[in-house]
């Protein structure tokens, strides 16, 4: 690579050398040395990665300096579209699901967790004043009856005991099936 010469002699029309600056390289000495055109140089320098010190010749530092910023440039450039594209992409899926849930719940193939558990105070509300009545549709004898309602207390009692668990497991977001487990174990 010529341009790394500190001194170079070039020879002007009279024959007598002319000492040229070590801070200088002629424009196609550098593109021989970078392994690119001079038009490339030209673009460059156009670009302001390398300065022009005088017709046909650079600043040496400015190409040490600019050709690094150039790479860096590059590699910022083959970057920018993965990273831009991964945010993008992740942008896109949020707004897919947010889209999915609010389709879910306008469909009502989602609701909110306050709604059902309402509706299963509702159900079982029902359920106990509903059952509470058989005892004394099945017997006039009062001790049978007591008997009958005691053993229906009973069964009421886990009933709530387990949908209270329930209603924990899924407030807490867990699963409400391996809190039924637990609660059997």
């Amino acid at each position: 690579m010529d341009f790394w010469i500190l001194k170079k002699e070039d020879s002007d029309s009279s024959g007598q050398g002319q000492a040229q600056s070590a801070s200088e390289v002629s424009i196609s000495e550098l593109a021989k040395g970078l392994g690119v055109t001079t038009r490339w140089i030209g673009i460059l320098i156009d670009r302001g990665f390398f300065v022009r010190t005088k017709r046909g010749r650079v600043d040496l530092w400015s190409v040490i300096t600019g050709w690094a910023r150039y790479q860096v440039e590059i590699k910022v450039q083959e970057l920018a579209p993965s990273i831009a594209g991964s945010a993008d992409e992740e942008v896109k899926r949020e707004r897919a699901r947010k889209l999915k849930l609010e389709n879910d719940t306008h469909e009502r193939t989602l609701i909110p967790m306050t709604e059902a558990m309402a509706a299963i105070d509702i159900v079982v509300g029902r359920m106990r004043t509903n059952i509470a009545a058989v005892p004394a549709r099945v017997s006039d004898d009062v001790a049978l009856r007591r008997r009958v309602e005691s053993a229906i207390d009973g069964v009421l009692q886990k009933i709530s005991d387990d949908l209270d668990s329930i209603c924990a497991a899924l407030e807490e977001g867990s699963d409400a099936i391996e809190a039924l487990e637990e609660i059997d174990a």
